[in-house]
């Protein structure tokens, strides 16, 4: 649970703490391990040790926590005390609103931290001396790997949802399967129905016991227009042991290294259905990791056969079975593998072979020539998303197969054209756009396509890391016309 109202601030209970110290009392209050269903009774262990040779007295001044305690020098102190979760589930503060490219943050002292301060329990300290604070509730365990965990406290709902991907791709008229995974943070005595803005696909009843998960396969479809976007939002019905009817829709999601404090977000549960007017796509694709980015998955909704790995090993004769091979952003500034075989990577090429390098930066690259012929990497890019577009030959095969790509392709892109563009390159290479942002001269180094032997190769700056995982469907349609070209 978050605090509400005035945030005490983090300098202020480092402060007690430090008064806590020198006094040699030591105050804690946390729970166990697991996360607690909203609006539900909790336990909490309070300890309170004193590490000074006389007695102390601390006054506990909680709503729920009302109590006094004398703690013997060189002596602790445990004991339980029941608390209620909060209505609302732990979520970042920034996302408690729904939000667009800037988020909703109310304007106060607790905008700028990172988090806001768990329930803080309030006390006064007498014995060698006097003091007041307050104490953070948070969570505390042992794990026989890593030793005493701490963690903040975690209000989860009941059941969280998890969709297999919160962007689907549809072709006009078509319907595609997809998964919702279910997880219980409580007893679920049974989960019967998935709920798509109001209309109900049955299945058969599950049940759930506390940390069970199921799963749900259901279908989206969509009769809408190229480049519509409409959002499906997702329930579960089912009841609880209670016997009372409930409608879960929150998606869960946790993020949990060792080196961070877990981060749990909980929304409502939406899917993001995208209509693009996309020929069938089918094929085999080699993704060549960078520096991450969403493109590959992308790929999947668009109905490709994507596989991740890397180049060492394998043969010309191994690549020829794919129909493109895509490098991710960044990929020759990061990936060794790629650098050390970027030879392999022209051969498939000239074999036949489709290769769409995405950008790069042109400071630490891991292999000075990643292309076949001479190019350059320039820091030109188009930062205004809705910048004037060329098309600087219609009627090149890379914007007619198999889709026919038009300027209305360039409506409603996000953040920007695209970065890193080419600055120099060879005669072998052909530039396809050309765009600027207002005031500035044409770059034309955003799309450039090059034949090598039987095959291509395609040096691309656009930023289809963004527009893809944002559903723009001309970025749809464009980038997979050159997935499908062929000299």
């Amino acid at each position: 649970m978050w605090a509400e109202g005035k945030d005490i601030g983090y300098v202020t209970i480092l402060i007690d703490r430090i008064k806590q110290n020198l006094m040699g009392i030591r105050i804690e209050a946390f729970s166990d391990q697991d996360p607690i269903v909203v609006g539900t009774d909790y336990a909490i262990t309070m300890q309170v040790y004193n590490a000074h040779e006389t007695e102390a007295m601390v006054r506990f001044t909680h709503e729920k926590i009302d109590t006094t305690v004398i703690v013997a020098g060189g002596s602790q102190i445990e004991w339980t005390e029941t608390l209620t979760a909060p209505d609302l589930p732990s979520t970042p503060y920034w996302l408690r609103n729904e939000h667009d490219w800037l988020y909703d943050v109310p304007l106060s002292e607790q905008s700028a931290l990172p988090r806001l301060t768990d329930e803080l329990i309030s006390y006064s300290i007498r014995g060698k001396g006097r003091s007041a604070g307050a104490t953070e509730l948070h969570r505390k365990w042992r794990d026989r790997s890593i030793g005493e965990v701490i963690q903040p406290m975690r209000f989860a709902p009941l059941v969280g949802l998890s969709p297999e991907s919160e962007t689907i791709i549809l072709r006009s008229g078509n319907a595609q399967t997809t998964r919702l995974d279910a997880i219980a943070f409580g007893e679920v005595k049974q989960l019967s129905e998935v709920s798509l803005s109001g209309d109900d696909v049955e299945f058969q009843a599950k049940g759930l016991s506390k940390g069970q998960q199921t799963s749900f396969d259901f279908k989206v479809s969509s009769e809408s227009e190229n480049g519509q976007k409409h959002s499906v939002n997702v329930g579960v019905k089912g009841s609880t042991e209670s016997g009372e009817v409930s409608y879960f829709d929150q998606s869960f999601q946790l993020i949990s290294y060792e080196h961070i404090s877990e981060i749990q977000i909980v929304k409502d549960c939406k899917i993001n259905v995208i209509t693009v007017d996309l020929k069938e796509s089918s094929g085999r694709i080699l993704y060549l990791d960078g520096s991450g980015d969403e493109v590959d998955d992308a790929l999947i909704r668009m109905g490709y056969s994507v596989e991740s790995g890397a180049l060492a090993g394998k043969t010309a004769a191994d690549l020829s079975k794919y129909d493109a091979i895509v490098c991710g952003i960044r990929s020759v500034n990061k990936n060794n593998d790629l650098a050390n075989n970027i030879e392999l990577l022209h051969q498939y090429a000239e074999n036949g072979g489709n290769v769409i390098m995405q950008y790069n930066t042109s400071y630490g690259l891991l292999v000075e020539q990643f292309s076949p012929y001479s190019l350059s990497i320039s820091r030109n890019r188009v930062t205004e998303e809705d910048s004037e577009v060329r098309i600087l030959d219609s009627k090149h095969r890379v914007f007619n197969e198999p889709n026919k790509i038009t300027l209305a392709d360039f409506d409603s892109w996000v953040q920007e054209r695209g970065l890193y563009f080419a600055g120099e390159w060879g005669e072998e290479y052909t530039p396809l756009i050309a765009w600027h942002d207002k005031g500035e001269e044409d770059v034309l180094g955003g799309l450039l396509i090059a034949s090598h032997g039987k095959g291509s190769f395609i040096y691309t700056g656009i930023s289809f890391f963004r527009q893809l995982p944002a559903g723009v469907s001309g970025a749809y349609r464009l980038f997979d016309n050159l997935i499908q070209y062929k000299p």
